[in-house]
């Protein structure tokens, strides 16, 4: 007969038990419900993408470039069109001036190490990103 393992309880970090339940976690238990249509929690119904669209895409941007979706510098041509797409809006601008990341949590991440100190504050209109 082999005996049981004494079993331990699992010692987290002291910060960890001031933690409460995060706002945004409260709000997808909320918009979560039957019934609710709530456009906030950036919980989009996954039948309304275009799959076969998508699908498509990908396969082009694949057979093109198998490295397409790796990390590497990203491809002038790609900064170019956004300096394209920046005219059309009346902003001049070079591609030397386009900064492109992997989305806009990845900007908002950099700006904030770019432009604060480690602990400083920033005031908000209202609480966002929790």
């Amino acid at each position: 007969m082999i005996a049981e393992a004494p079993m331990h309880t699992l010692q987290l970090a002291d910060w960890t038990q001031t933690m409460s339940r995060s706002v945004l976690r409260q709000m997808i238990a909320i918009v979560s419900r039957p019934g609710i249509l709530s456009f906030a929690g950036g919980l989009p119904d996954p039948d309304l993408f275009p799959r076969v669209e998508y699908a498509q895409a990908m396969e082009t941007v694949l057979a093109a470039d198998k490295f397409s979706l790796q990390y590497r510098p990203p491809l002038e041509t790609l900064k170019q069109h956004v300096v394209q797409l920046m005219a059309q809006r009346g902003v001049t601008c070079t591609p030397e001036q386009i900064f492109l990341t992997t989305g806009a949590q990845q900007g908002l991440d950099i700006l904030s190490r770019l432009l604060l100190n480690p602990g400083g504050e920033v005031m908000l209109e209202e609480m966002i990103y929790t």
